[in-house]
């Protein structure tokens, strides 16, 4: 466990000055991106170029230049291969030119014969990739090629199938020549790109300061290319493969180009096409219930747990320097000392809090291997009381060398609705109970609400099953209700019990969980007593005399304190022989199984009987013929109706 914990520190210490980043598409600010040595190449000629940084490196495919024309290409290594499914993650920038921005970038898959050294140039609005623009001319296009635009500059003449003036996003086939629309009037000639299934930015421009979030995914089966921008409509494009490329493994990368207008195109980059398969994965679950909330709804001062699972499946290399890193919802509290990695046999290991900073977490997971390993995180938060229903959503970032992966998001509701609140009257304490007491044992409490009509009690006894009270009128509101839990003691063992309680409102809030601590113990006493009866006697005239009185009833213990338990069975004279005249019969004795007379005393208790538990918890004493109460009469004593007491003790003793 000592080792665990070094190389945990260590990682931290190596780490520490990486900040959080929860990054939204649309930001100014550079997001978090892998390294790109040994990835990208830049053909010969090409305006491209990358940079490495601390926390991204960024392609550059044009930069803020008048007549540029960039190309940036993989290397071999990281080829796409069309008969597996894959995806890509990046971010696109396209400066901040706003209109006077020119004239874009296109992302591209290719096989050209120059492979990852093709290169176009020519007129800016081609942006590198496009075939000319003079009518019925071709052979100027990538080969090969399929490619998603991304236009920062209307071409009336290019563009004009389109919206005026609109930047767009769109799909075509470069070399292919219906790709393009030829027009002959007496007024000229003009060619036209047919642009495939156009969206359109949320902004004016998409050069507009911002990071924009582009994916793309495969689906091998379907032979389909599915591509996102920002959080515009999904874009399906069924390609035929061999009649695209005449291969199934093709390069990918970026062109672009700009005139005498220009702005800089760039990409960061979070996943590569084949290069590593991971994934992250959130988990939001309720506390004590375990059932996830996942758009469901929580109430003020819930317990939730949070799980965050970090995986790796397959890929070309090892998932290097992961930091797993979280920024909650400003509506919730990490609990501290809840920060844990989980084994993948399940056992916890606590981690260092110093993990969590102001509700941002950051944990370093070192590198996962390429044998489908995983590293999951688990720590709990506490909701806070919102004015009003609040919807949140949270997700998680493990940011590694080569590869970032995000949770998909996981969305609750916070009530604003007041939870209830439930005090038992032994909160936190010890109530003992008698296993076989004749009155049942009672659990008392109280419970306040200020806002619901109703709410419903639950209890339940260590890992027993839960059960319910009665619905509970919450008239008037915001004040006290006492209740009171009847429970059946014969059903619980011997020993020590948990309890807990809490409540539920008609809208479902749930209040916090009181506990209390039960101590069952057994019971050591009388299930029957005989009572004894002296006959009428007469006083002797010369020499004392014994009269006795036998056990006319059997005597019963009931005894339910479990194995290892003994007792004792003593007497005394609570009160002596007395007539209604006021004389007294001093000589009272208890008479033994073998006859002999044992004095009892007022002050003195003596022996009867020993024994221990027994199998059955009552227990039938039996006495013998001469065992009983015996009372000695001497001619001093006065006639009359005499009357006493005989108290019986039954002592707990070790066994």
């Amino acid at each position: 466990m000592k080792r665990a914990w070094m190389l945990f520190l260590f990682a931290f210490v190596i780490c520490m000055g990486m900040p959080v980043v929860s990054y939204a598409s649309g930001e100014s600010t550079p997001p978090e991106g892998i390294k790109l040595k040994d990835v990208l190449k830049v053909p010969q000629g090409a305006n491209s170029s990358v940079t490495e940084a601390e926390n991204q490196d960024i392609a550059e495919i044009t930069a803020n230049k008048k007549n540029q024309v960039g190309a940036i290409w993989n290397l071999d290594g990281y080829k796409m291969d069309l008969t597996k499914n894959f995806k890509m993650s990046m971010y696109l920038n396209f400066g901040n030119k706003g209109k006077r921005a020119a004239d874009g970038a296109a992302f591209v898959m290719q096989a050209d014969p120059n492979k990852n050294d093709a290169f176009r140039t020519g007129d800016s609005a081609r942006l590198g990739v496009w075939d000319s623009l003079s009518y019925k001319k071709f052979g100027l296009a990538i080969k090969h090629s399929f490619a998603v635009e991304f236009d920062t500059r209307y071409d009336s003449k290019f563009d004009s199938m389109l919206v005026k003036d609109r930047n767009h996003i769109a799909w075509g086939y470069p070399d292919q020549e219906e790709t393009y629309k030829d027009e002959w009037s007496l007024l000229g000639s003009s060619r036209s790109l047919i642009h495939g299934d156009p969206v359109f930015p949320n902004g004016d421009y998409l050069s507009d300061g911002k990071w924009h979030l582009f994916t793309v995914n495969w689906d091998a089966n379907l032979s389909q290319l599915t591509y996102k921008f920002d959080n515009l409509r999904d874009v399906h494009v069924p390609i035929d493969v061999l009649k695209t490329f005449g291969t199934r493994q093709v390069y990918w990368g970026f062109t672009g180009a700009t005139g005498t207008q220009f702005s800089e195109s760039r990409a960061i980059f979070e996943e590569l096409p084949g290069r590593i398969e991971g994934e992250t994965t959130e988990r939001v679950f309720d506390t004590r219930s375990k059932k996830p909330v996942d758009e469901g709804d929580v109430y003020a001062d819930e317990m939730l747990t949070y799980e965050i699972d970090t995986s790796y499946f397959t890929g070309q290399d090892d998932w290097k320097n992961i930091i797993l890193k979280k920024r909650l919802n400003e509506f919730v509290s990490h609990v501290a000392g809840s920060l844990r990695l989980v084994g993948e046999d399940g056992e916890e290991t606590s981690l260092d809090e110093s993990y969590f900073e102001d509700n941002q977490l950051q944990v370093p997971l070192g590198d996962l291997k390429q044998d489908g390993t995983k590293k999951k995180i688990r720590f709990e938060v506490r909701s806070h009381q919102v004015p009003e229903d609040h919807t949140v959503t949270e997700e998680a970032t493990s940011v590694g060398e080569n590869l970032i992966t995000h949770s998909s998001p996981v969305t609750y509701t916070i009530k604003s609705n007041v939870a209830p609140v439930v005090k038992l009257r032994n909160s936190g304490g010890i109530v003992d109970i008698e296993n076989l007491g004749v009155q049942k044992p009672q659990i008392f409490g109280g419970w306040t609400d200020p806002d619901s009509d109703w709410i419903n009690l639950y209890y339940k006894i260590d890992d027993g099953e839960l059960q319910k009270l009665e619905r509970q009128e919450n008239n008037p509101k915001n004040v006290n209700h006492n209740f009171s839990i009847d429970l059946n003691s014969e059903n619980l063992k011997l020993g020590v019990h948990q309890m807990m309680v809490y409540a539920v409102d008609k809208e479902g809030a749930k209040s916090n969980v009181d506990k209390l601590v039960l101590v069952v113990r057994g019971t050591l006493k009388f299930a029957e007593l005989p009572n004894f009866k002296f006959e009428l006697s007469e006083i002797p005239m010369d020499k004392p005399t014994m009269i006795r009185a036998k056990f006319a009833e059997k005597m019963a213990i009931l005894d339910t304190r479990g194995e290892g338990s003994g007792w004792n069975l003593k007497a005394r004279l609570k009160e002596p022989l007395a007539s209604k005249e006021g004389h007294q019969i001093d000589q009272f004795y208890y008479l033994d199984e073998t006859g002999v007379a044992h004095q009892l005393e007022q002050d003195n208790l003596i022996q009867i009987r020993s024994g221990k538990t027994a199998d059955s918890p009552l227990q039938s004493l039996e006495w013998g013929e001469k065992a009983g109460l015996g009372i000695e009469l001497s001619p001093a004593n006065y006639s009359g109706e005499y009357s006493g007491t005989v108290e019986w003790v039954l002592e707990d003793t070790p066994a």
